[in-house]
């Protein structure tokens, strides 16, 4: 787990969502944030997502410091990528975008092969991005493709 201090980072207003992410607590957030202890120094989101609390919670003030976690290691990347090298994130994910062009329709096979490969989260952004509700899954069968075991599909691309 990895300590983010990004409290002095978001201004007190809304805070949009880096991006989206099924299960996200986001519409729950101003009523969790009700049942929060005041004063409270250190922020666990065990099981982080998008991290919605996180980011209410710093919106609000109603933290001092925040631990994401979640068991998923690309998702967990995408985060570290987010918060140490937003610059760097954006700028790789602007890369990709722009690449749909010359590469067209098979463009998003290509770079969930890529990321099923490396797991470089500006791909991992990328994917969520183009999955219809953020729907990415995780293949654990052949499916009738080569060593599909552990990677990541989608019902949006091919």
């Amino acid at each position: 787990m990895t300590k983010f201090l990004f409290h002095d980072k978001i201004p007190r207003m809304r805070v949009p969502q880096p991006f989206p992410y099924q299960g996200s607590k986001r519409g729950l957030a101003s009523l969790i944030l009700r049942y929060f202890p005041k004063d409270t120094e250190t922020l666990w989101e065990p099981f982080a997502g998008s991290a919605a609390i996180s980011i209410a919670a710093a919106a609000a003030r109603k933290a001092h410091h925040f631990v994401l976690n979640d068991l998923n290691a690309p998702l967990a990347r995408l985060w570290e990528r987010i918060i140490n090298d937003p610059k760097g994130l954006a700028s790789d994910y602007e890369r990709i975008w722009k690449e749909q062009e010359l590469v067209g329709f098979d463009h998003f096979a290509m770079i969930r092969d890529q990321f099923n490969r490396s797991g470089e989260p500006a791909q991992f952004l990328y994917l969520l991005a183009r999955c219809v509700k953020a729907a990415v899954r995780r293949e654990t069968q052949n499916c009738n493709r080569k060593e599909t075991k552990g990677s990541y599909r989608s019902h949006s691309g091919p």
